[in-house]
């Protein structure tokens, strides 16, 4: 039990354990990351602060860390023999500058962004060569996951970027679920039927908003030719028009909810109500793959893109978070992909720092990597001042002036989180009840909406079925106009042949010509017989087409109405939904603190009790070394 209890420490180590900020940083995020990291980690006990690591580890971690090799026999001996000023600095530098290095990215961005998912639709070459070109050319990560997220779908030319779709199977589900876990942190899969039974974050409603950026999408083939010039089907992960569909929870059957793009934490995302009939870019692409729609005008890939940015937090934090995690080998949130309020950062002033500073130096991944290597917390190892007390048993074996003095400063500590948590819990009620309030008034504009979209869906129907009897008429007419205008060409064209052949006659009774003028003449009076059946036909197409057109408009001017009818609604929802996002927001942060003061105080009082523990097993040692004594007293 007393080695079990010993583990607590290192946890211990990673939590912030001062109650009160220090002062704000004065120097550039980026410029002084490493002394702001040291300088949060300077409120933990120096007993529980590890020692440096010799030069040997030391330099074996950055290596494994940056390039992931270890480092050669003659790189150790060069580290040794470095004595100038500013030789970690250097090392740093130099280790970056290694071509190993930058594989090192590409692999950590192709296991990050793919989650170790095999080639299917993607060659694995053309995809490391895509990342190799933004590790060499140094682009921020930001651009990188943007550029994923719209690259060109309509022809081949951007394949290998489209991997993030393609190779997750055009499944929108397993890439809704990624876009919560890899962009944002947050694994939602469980919100996909019902609110999260285990995560009160986790809504069913985050889930269906970013569900929405990929419902409608899918992979279509399109037709393009090999290098011999034959054809061949291409799999293309297309974007189509998308409007949002009902949904329910199963533990709350008949409630539907409607759902729009969202990110976590942000409100819905409503795009301009577009008609049926306007919705893709037109004309089409000219470099499109023959059987590919043209893309949308309103992309929501665009739209998600748009959230992909500093300004939004929870992008920002979840890839610092990744970043400290690939150096210190554990998230500041772990798992890295369950970001919400009971399981909150084990240092919240630290990610924050990280994440500013990522923003600062606008998403470059090496320089923030290379701050992050800088600090002391980076160099220091695994053993704490205070293990030097601690026997093989696991048992603490301090002197007593200096277990009184870890004692009552974690009792102390113990005390004051115990009076924040407990204040903590008021505020959270407080922010509970104005969650509650909003999520009602949401809730009631969302049920309006709701009945809104079903009553647009169904003239979204009708006006389809319109415009389907519209088209099919058109093409009609198409077929008779072109059918009318070809007699009238053909009975110009004969008309013109009989004249020139009579022209062409050498005398007025050569026989083969005669015959040949006859047989035009003959054939255009043909042609004029059946012509007024044709224009006949032509002016009844043009009457079905008409009608079948103003049945459309008609169904359209319907159409309009319920959209006419939906925009007041969607701004009045869009207003409670900031209300309540906001409300969610400041509720999730109270819960945050108020879990990490709980996370405080167990930590605190398992060391207490292992300090105890270690007391109690001295005590009974020397209880029995005691009657021991004493019976080889009486012995003698």
């Amino acid at each position: 039990m007393l080695l079990a209890i010993c583990f607590v420490v290192f946890a211990f180590r990673a939590t912030a354990l001062s109650q009160t900020n220090p002062e704000p940083a004065t120097h550039t995020p980026i410029a002084g990351l490493a002394q702001r990291i040291d300088a949060i980690l300077a409120n933990d006990p120096e007993w529980l602060l590890g020692d440096r690591l010799p030069d040997g580890l030391l330099l074996r971690r950055l290596s494994l860390d940056l390039r992931n090799v270890v480092p050669t026999s003659e790189e150790l001996e060069a580290f040794y023999a470095d004595s100038a000023e500013g030789r970690w600095a250097r090392w740093i530098e130099r280790f970056q500058r290694d071509p190993l290095a930058a594989e090192r990215l590409v692999d950590w961005y192709d296991k990050t962004l793919m989650q170790r998912r095999p080639f299917q639709h993607v060659d694995r070459a053309s995809w490391l060569r895509l990342l190799r070109t933004v590790v060499d050319q140094r682009k921020p990560l930001d651009e990188l996951i943007r550029y994923l997220v719209t690259s060109v779908w309509w022809n081949p030319s951007q394949r290998a970027e489209q991997r993030f779709f393609l190779d997750r199977g055009g499944d929108p589900h397993a890439i809704a679920r990624d876009l919560g876990r890899v962009l944002f942190g947050r694994d939602m899969q469980c919100a996909q039927c019902h609110d999260h039974p285990q995560i009160d974050d986790y809504l069913q409603i985050d889930y269906h908003g970013l569900f929405a950026f990929v419902s409608a999408s899918s992979i279509a083939e399109g037709t393009t030719k090999d290098e011999q010039g034959a054809e061949k089907k291409v799999p293309l992960y297309i974007e189509r028009a998308a409007g949002d569909a009902p949904f329910e929870s199963v533990f709350d059957k008949g409630v539907k909810f409607r759902s729009a793009t969202r990110v976590p934490g942000q409100p819905e995302q409503f795009e301009p109500y577009l008609a049926p009939d306007l919705r893709y870019q037109d004309p089409p692409k000219a470099d499109a793959l023959a059987g590919i729609a043209p893309p949308p005008k309103a992309s929501r890939r665009e739209a998600l893109a748009s959230q992909l940015v500093s300004t939004n937090r929870a992008f920002a934090e979840n890839w610092a978070n990744r970043l400290w995690a690939l150096m210190f080998g554990r998230g500041i949130v772990h798992p890295l992909d369950m970001h919400h309020s009971d399981n909150p950062p084990s240092n919240p002033e630290l990610l924050s720092a990280i994440t500013d500073a990522l923003i600062a130096s606008q998403w470059d991944v090496p320089a923030v990597l290379a701050e992050l290597a800088k600090s002391q917390a980076y160099q220091r190892g695994h053993r704490l001042p205070m293990d030097s007390y601690v026997n093989e048993q696991g048992v603490l074996q301090a002197p007593s002036e200096v277990l009184t003095s870890w004692t009552d400063m974690l009792q102390n500590r113990t005390t004051a989180a115990k009076a924040e948590h407990a204040r903590l819990i008021e505020v959270q009620d407080a922010k509970k009840m104005v969650m509650d309030d909003a999520r009602t008034q949401w809730r009631a504009i969302q049920s309006e909406r709701t009945a809104l979209r079903a009553e647009l869906d169904a003239a979204e129907a009708s006006f389809q079925e319109s415009h389907k009897k519209f088209t099919e008429a058109q093409n009609a007419l198409n077929q008779a106009s072109a059918a009318e205008q070809a007699t009238v060409s053909k009975i110009g064209l004969l008309g013109e042949a009989a004249q020139k052949l009579e022209q062409a006659k050498s005398s007025p009774d050569d026989p083969e010509l005669s015959a040949a003028v006859a047989a035009a003449k003959a054939r255009s009076e043909q042609l004029k017989a059946a012509l007024p059946a044709q224009q006949q036909a032509t002016v009844a197409a043009t009457t079905t087409r008409d009608a079948a057109n103003a049945t459309r408009e008609g169904e359209r001017t319907k159409w309009q109405s319920v959209v006419d009818k939906l925009t007041p609604v969607e701004q009045r929802l869009l207003d409670a939904d900031r209300r309540f996002a906001q409300a969610r927001k400041e509720h999730d942060t109270s819960r945050t603190e108020a879990n990490l003061q709980l996370r405080l105080i167990a930590q605190t009082e398992r060391i207490q009790r292992w300090i105890q523990l270690s007391t109690d097993v001295i005590n009974k040692r020397l209880q029995v070394q005691q009657i021991e004594q004493e019976q080889a007293d009486i012995a003698v």
